[in-house]
């Protein structure tokens, strides 16, 4: 999986729950999650229509995340690409989603890579740049169960003909899809039950396009965009949740 999705999963479920929080002091993500620890160095740019040089909003997590309090942000979601997610980096108009006095905005990131040798443990330079979206021409988050009957949809359609195909492959995979996942560094500690099942069943789909032999039993039957789409619409769903059960104001 593109190791920028994530990132950016984990950074709008944070600011979900900074949102929500009244006034707790805002998580620093850098040296504690492991979504950011390989970086050196993280900004945030808005662009100003007007101005040639984007202006510097935040160069942290948590000075990010005051600044979205300061601007009246109450609502967060994701947008997550349409091209595949198990494509390179990077692609525009997909990111974080927030909604404040500057209008709605989309933070997508951009990756660079310094050349430090081999064994740099932060080699990469991370920053979030602006774009305006059309509230008009933006389309309803997807719902907790029309995510889950995406995934449950997509791994029938890839189990049940691959168990005629290849049997052994097939119980291969519905071993990978029951191993449990570590899911503390996508999201906060405290998050409803069925939103952690949803990002547990969201991330177990996902090792079906990154293990080689499981991807091949997905390209065998077919299902290679279907289970890519489903977990772009389960990555969107998980936020969605989260948001409005910290009753976040969510009018996205």
């Amino acid at each position: 999986m593109r190791a920028d999705v994530h990132q950016v999963i984990a950074l709008a479920m944070h600011a979900c729950a900074y949102l929500a929080s009244e006034g707790e002091n805002a998580p620093e993500l850098l040296a504690s999650n492991s979504n950011f620890t390989n970086l050196h160095e993280l900004t945030f740019y808005r662009v100003v229509p007007g101005r040639k040089v984007p202006m510097i909003v935040a160069e942290s997590v948590a000075p990010w995340f005051r600044r979205l309090t300061v601007e009246g942000v109450v609502a967060c979601r994701v947008l997550v690409p349409e091209f595949p997610v198990t494509a390179k980096r990077g692609g525009e108009g997909w990111g974080v989603l927030t909604d404040g006095d500057n209008g709605l905005e989309v933070w997508t990131p951009h990756w660079d890579r310094r050349i430090a040798g081999f064994d740099d443990p932060r080699p990469y330079r991370v920053s979030y740049s602006t774009s305006r979206v059309n509230r008009w021409n933006l389309k309803p988050a997807p719902k907790y169960d029309v995510a889950q009957a995406a995934l449950d949809e997509v791994r029938e359609g890839i189990l049940h003909p691959l168990t005629k195909l290849q049997p052994s492959l097939a119980d291969a995979m519905r071993h990978i899809l029951s191993l449990p996942l570590e899911t503390s560094q996508m999201m906060p500690n405290a998050v409803p039950r069925r939103v952690r099942r949803l990002m547990e069943a969201t991330l177990q789909c996902e090792r079906l396009l990154n293990l080689p032999h499981a991807r091949t039993g997905v390209k065998a039957v077919g299902m290679e965009v279907n289970l890519e789409s489903a977990i772009a619409i389960a990555y969107e769903a998980v936020v969605n949740e989260f948001a409005e059960s910290n009753r976040v104001t969510h009018p996205l």
